[in-house]
Parts: C-alpha cells; sequence; structure tokens
C-alpha cells in the first residue's frame, strides 16, 4: 500500500511540476519579445550596426527557447534536439567565472633591454625604465589570476550572454571583446540576456565593448586591427590582457587559435618619437633636393604591366639554383632586389635593374659602400620619402615615392599642399620585402615572383644568402651578425613548399603585412618561388615549374626609362614654409598637459588606466585635427609608456604598492616629457647621424 501512495505521490508532484514548468514557459514566451525589443532599442542608439544586422535577422539553423526546471531561458536545435545549456544555466556561468578570474593569468607583454644603435632618446628612457621596474618586481609580490580590474578581455563565444552579468560583478573590464562566429547564437541572447541594462552600465562607466559576430577569421582580424591600432592611440591596452572559451564549438576554436597566434601583432610597428623625427627630416630634405617622385597618375601599359617581376631577397634560398636561375632568364624580366640583396646579385655578377630600401636609417648607403659606383649607375632606385638623404649621392638614377602612415604625409595633407598628386605606397614595412612586393604592385606591374623572400628559415645559422655580407668566403656566418634580430627564430610556421620553417614575431609582422597588402591587388599574380614561409595569397612555385617560355622578349632600357622619367615629376618643396607647420607652440602645449595630469596619480589601478586612456582620447582628437603629424610623432612613445605602466601596476599583486611604484617613476617620466619637447623643436633638421649633435 506504501508503495502505492509513494508512486501517487511522485506522479503529482511530477504534473505539479510540469504544471509550473508550462506556466514558466508561457511567462518566458511573453517576457523574451518584450526583452528583445528592449534589447534592440539600446543597440539602435549605443551599437547601431548589431541593431542593423538583427533587425530582420532569419537563423540559418533552427532553434526554440525552453525553461529549465528552475525556470531559466535556454535553447535547442529542432534538427537534433541539443540544448545549449544544461538544466542550470545561470549557475553553470557563474562557475565559469568564477574559475575563469581565479585561475587565468594576464597575458602580458614583456619589455628587455634594447640595443641603441643610432642615439635615440626613446630607447634610453626606455631602457631606464625596464631595469627601474624589473628591480622592483624582484623585491615584491606578483599578481596571481585576475584582480577586481583589468584593461582588456577576450571572451570566445558569447552563449546567451549570462556570464556577463557575473564578470562584470567581479571585475572592471575597460574594455571587453566578444567574439561570436554563430550570429545565430548571439540573435538568442537578444531574447534571453538583458543587453539594454548591461550597455546602459558600460555607456555610464565609460567602459568599452566591441563585438565581432558572425564574421569570418579574416573579417574579424581586419576588424581587430582595427579596433587596437596607432589610428586609434589605443594599442597599449594589449599589454594587459585576460580570455577565455564560454564554450567549445570548431569555428570557435579555429578562431580563437587565429586570435591568440595573431595577436601579439598588435605591439608590433609603434613606430616611437626619435624614428619618426627621422622621418620628418628625411622626407623634408628629400622633398626639397628638386629630386623625382613618382606620380599618382602614372600608369603602366597593358603590356608593360604584365611583364615578369623577379622580386629578389637575400633569404636563405637565395642559393646557387636560383641565382643561376635569375641569371638565366635576367633579360626576360625585371630583376628587382630588396635591399641586401643588391650585394648578393653583385657577388654573383647579376645586374639588377631595381633596387628598393625601406629603412630610413644610414645602415642603407652604408650596405652599399662595397659594391662600385659604376654598378650602382647601372641601377634605378626605388624608395620612399623617408629613406636616408645619403642615398642619393649613390645613384644615378631614383625616384621616390610617398610613404602612408607616415607624420608628413599628414602634415602635407592636413595644410593643403599637392602632396596628393604623388603616390603614396602603404604597407612597405616592417620588412624590406614588404616594400620590394608593395612597390611594383603600385606601379603597376601584376605579375610577380618571389624569390629568396623566405620570412625564415630551416637551418639555425642560415638565416641569409650565402651570397651576402653576413657569410665569408667560406659560406661560413659572420660572428659579428650572430645576434642579428633576424637570425634567431622562436616560431615555427608552415612553409611554401610543405613542411615547416623557423620564424619569429618579425618574420611573421612582415607576412601578415604582405597578406593583407596582396587581398588590396586581387588581379595581381604573385608566385611564391622561396623555399621559405607560406604566405597567403601567393601561388607556391618551384623555380624550376615557372613558366620561363611564355615569357615574352621586351626591352628592359626602355621600361626602366619609362618609369624613372614618364612615371615621375621633379619635387621641390619650400622646406622653410613646411618647418612652419611643425606648430611648436601647439606641441609644447600638449606636453605641458601631459606633464600637469602626470603630477597625480590615481588611487586605484583602474582609474590609472583610465587616465592613460583619457591621454589616449587626446592623441585621438589631435589625429583628426590639422596637428595630425603630431599624433603621429607622439603615438608609439605614448603607448609605449603607457604599455610599460600598465604592466607594472597589472603584476604587482598589493594595489597601492603598484601605484606608489609609479609614482616613484613620475619623475623621470616628466623629465622625458621636457626632453620631447627640447628635441620637437629640431624636427625637421632630425637627419639620423648628424641628429646627435642636437641631443647634446
Amino acid at each position: 500500500m506504501s508503495d502505492w501512495m509513494d508512486d501517487l505521490g511522485a506522479l503529482e508532484d511530477k504534473l505539479e511540476k510540469i504544471k509550473q514548468i508550462a506556466e514558466q514557459e508561457k511567462a518566458m514566451q511573453a517576457v523574451l519579445p518584450l526583452r528583445f525589443s528592449a534589447n534592440m532599442q539600446a543597440f539602435e542608439r549605443l551599437i547601431p550596426a548589431i541593431f542593423n544586422k538583427f533587425k530582420d535577422y532569419k537563423v540559418t539553423r533552427e532553434l526554440e527557447f525552453f525553461c529549465t526546471e528552475n525556470g531559466e531561458p535556454n535553447i535547442r536545435w529542432k534538427d537534433n534536439g541539443h540544448a545549449f545549456y544544461g538544466p542550470n544555466p545561470f549557475a553553470d556561468c557563474q562557475r565559469q567565472i568564477e574559475h575563469t578570474l581565479n585561475a587565468t593569468p594576464i597575458m602580458q607583454f614583456e619589455r628587455n633591454h634594447e640595443y641603441d644603435a643610432f642615439g635615440q632618446e626613446h630607447i634610453v628612457f626606455f631602457n631606464q625604465l625596464t631595469a627601474a621596474q624589473q628591480a622592483f618586481y624582484q623585491t615584491h609580490k606578483l599578481i596571481q589570476g585576475i584582480p577586481d580590474s583589468i584593461p582588456l578581455a577576450m571572451m570566445f563565444g558569447l552563449g546567451l550572454g549570462y556570464q556577463l552579468a557575473y564578470l562584470y560583478e567581479r571585475c572592471q573590464v575597460a574594455n571587453l571583446f566578444v567574439f561570436e562566429p554563430d550570429a545565430d547564437i548571439f540573435y538568442a541572447s537578444l531574447f534571453c540576456f538583458d543587453w539594454a541594462s548591461l550597455l546602459g552600465y558600460l555607456e555610464q562607466e565609460n567602459m568599452g565593448l566591441h563585438l565581432f559576430v558572425g564574421q569570418t577569421e579574416a573579417d574579424v582580424m581586419v576588424d581587430l586591427r582595427a579596433a587596437i591600432s596607432t589610428q586609434r592611440n589605443n594599442t597599449f591596452l594589449c599589454a594587459n590582457c585576460f580570455y577565455f572559451s564560454h564554450y567549445d564549438s570548431p569555428a570557435l576554436n579555429s578562431l580563437k587559435a587565429t586570435v591568440i597566434r595573431d595577436f601579439y601583432q598588435l605591439g608590433m610597428g609603434w613606430g616611437f618619437f626619435d624614428d619618426n623625427l627621422f622621418s620628418l627630416s628625411h622626407s623634408l630634405n628629400n622633398l626639397s633636393a628638386g629630386i623625382r617622385f613618382i606620380r599618382d597618375d602614372a600608369r603602366l601599359s597593358a603590356g608593360m604591366a604584365a611583364m615578369p617581376v623577379l622580386v629578389v631577397a637575400n633569404g636563405p634560398s637565395l642559393d646557387d639554383a636560383a641565382m643561376a636561375f635569375i641569371r638565366q632568364h635576367q633579360h626576360n624580366a625585371i630583376i628587382l632586389a630588396c635591399g641586401t640583396a643588391l650585394g648578393s646579385l653583385y657577388r654573383a655578377g647579376i645586374v639588377a635593374d631595381i633596387y628598393v630600401a625601406t629603412e630610413r636609417v644610414d645602415v642603407v648607403p652604408r650596405s652599399l659602400e662595397n659594391i662600385p659606383a659604376d654598378y650602382l649607375e647601372k641601377v634605378l632606385f626605388l624608395s620612399t620619402d623617408v629613406v636616408h638623404p645619403q642615398c642619393r649621392r649613390l645613384f644615378k638614377k631614383m625616384a621616390l615615392t610617398m610613404k602612408a602612415d607616415e607624420p608628413m604625409l599628414t602634415l602635407l595633407l592636413a595644410n593643403k599642399q599637392p602632396v596628393d598628386q604623388l603616390l603614396a605606397i602603404t604597407h612597405a614595412n616592417p620588412l624590406v620585402g614588404n616594400i620590394g612586393i608593395s612597390m611594383p604592385l603600385h606601379l603597376g606591374f601584376n605579375n610577380l615572383f618571389l624569390i629568396g623572400l623566405d620570412n625564415g628559415f630551416k637551418v639555425d645559422g642560415h638565416h641569409h644568402s650565402t651570397y651576402s655580407m653576413y657569410y665569408g668566403e667560406d659560406g661560413k656566418p659572420k660572428p659579428e651578425f650572430a645576434s642579428m634580430v633576424l637570425a634567431s627564430g622562436d616560431k615555427i610556421i608552415p612553409g611554401n613548399f610543405g613542411g615547416e620553417v623557423i620564424s619569429n614575431n618579425l618574420f611573421s609582422a612582415s607576412l601578415m603585412m604582405i597578406e593583407v597588402l596582396l587581398s588590396n591587388f586581387p588581379r595581381a599574380e604573385c608566385h611564391n618561388c622561396s623555399d621559405g614561409a607560406m604566405i597567403r595569397g601567393t601561388t607556391p612555385l618551384p623555380l624550376t615549374e615557372v613558366p620561363v617560355a611564355t615569357w615574352p622578349e621586351f626591352d628592359k632600357a626602355a621600361l626602366i626609362k619609362h618609369i624613372h622619367e614618364q612615371m615621375t615629376t621633379e619635387v621641390n618643396y619650400d622646406a622653410a614654409q613646411l618647418k612652419e607647420y611643425m606648430d611648436q607652440p601647439f606641441f609644447n602645449w600638449f606636453i605641458d598637459k601631459l606633464q600637469r595630469e602626470w603630477q597625480t596619480i590615481p588611487a586605484t589601478r583602474y582609474e590609472f588606466i583610465r587616465m592613460l586612456q583619457r591621454q589616449s582620447e587626446y592623441l585621438q582628437t589631435i589625429h583628426n585635427s590639422r596637428q595630425r603629424h603630431i599624433a603621429y610623432v607622439l603615438t608609439g612613445t605614448l603607448n609605449t609608456l603607457y604599455a610599460m605602466l600598465s604592466v607594472f601596476v597589472y603584476r604587482i599583486e598589493d594595489e597601492a604598492v603598484a601605484l606608489e611604484g609609479v609614482r616613484e617613476q613620475v619623475p623621470q617620466i616628466l623629465a622625458f616629457l621636457a626632453t620631447l619637447k627640447r628635441h620637437y623643436q629640431h624636427g625637421m633638421d632630425f637627419i639620423q647621424g648628424p641628429h646627435l649633435q642636437l641631443r647634446q
């Protein structure tokens, strides 16, 4: 009898629970459309791109909303009946956040002592700051886990968004990047999660939120580089970051791997103060020297554009076989030498048609000193306006372009100078191989063959062509070049012809820039004949399979003459007039403003980050003004300062001790800012080498 009564009681409990769930389902179905409407109104006001994407959205995979037994909204897919969460979505999300904040380390940028090869205040100051901070770390306890604030967090996978509430309860996230490749899931979150309240809170607290929804990996990386960039003057934010995955899926895991792999590139290529003064000074010297610049409206004929261009770099695969190929076919192709590859070609007895260089320091002219003058006279030198003026004395034929994303170009455009008549090339850094591809593409060539452009190496110690100046007559590396940056690698990346190559961050950054560049020239054919790194956007092609039989005979001398004489114009700017545009009074006013603000250091890490963000926003305002060249001059150095100090305060466990450590560094910072102000007055006479006299 008792068993029967027990069964009846259980049945009644089950029926009551079913009734309760049905009531919850009914209530949920009434609430979800209201929540969606409120959320969409908030997005329309604050993030209209999301509103526009989802106002008429139709899911690609049918799903339905349902209540768990405790009344929490969940979703399941109709094709397989699988639910997104288990029976307790809220509790699961809360536990995930607790575990993430307790167990996840902060991903931080490291800066070590840097060799000062050219006498630059930026390097001197940051070496001193690095030494002081590293000494401080030795005597103080360091942070474990995530503290109660963070400059940047990345969340891979949104789900229905419930974890966001728990995240912001525990941590002040100054900037959150959310990656959700499945737009259907984000759409579902608009019905389940209270986005309107969260967006209102973020607006009130001036916190940043970036949503990457339903995008391809390539589009995500483009938008990520736009969200944190030197143009936005906020690259320092990526110096302190943590990330976690809300859920797993093949698409999400692949996206996460791509973002984490390339994230370090956001911390490269910032530039810095002295380097930008070199840029301005070299550009002024070149623009006022009466030399030839390539016109923006100049075009190659269709026939000329189709001629094969051998882009020859100085990687290890520029070996005997490669040299034999170039020598055999040198009369049927344009030979373009990248940087020190010119010396290798000279030693192999091959005359290049074009030589390109990208560095602005006097390493470039000094690297050419051992090449006879009568050889250099035969070569057309192409580079950008920032190249060292000493290069001009070495070549009878030369032409320059403007270089995009440099302070001089922005200064001239802001002051309505006719610089838009001159060609400005992009993606010419960080290595000379970048300009080796960028220059011919911008000139109009569309049939490129990359030789020795390896961006890595397969054997330790074999980092350049054995024909290069880095190797002796015995074919062994010269000891003085053993510690050069490109002689070592700590990354393994896919090879062009299969297998893997050893690379490093600089090589990888160069590859990324090449890939972005090639995406801007979809009609060009770029064949990678180098036995080095794989380059997306190129076609792997061994030299033995190059279709040389289809290459037509053509008058190379006439083509080179056409570029040098018909595609260029003589430029001679008034140096005195350009110097007036520097606006020393405004620069002084801005530095004085920064110095006043550095007199007071906030009491919390979060407020300190807000102070740094506020100062970076000053730069953004300047970037949008007539003085935008000043933002270009300062952005790299100030972001380096902000990155180092933010890493410092998020490495020391005791918040008060960390901020007191910043206060101890303030006198150095103020003195450095005063040095910048003093040197800026020489900003267009700061030619690298002679600039050392101005530093005294």
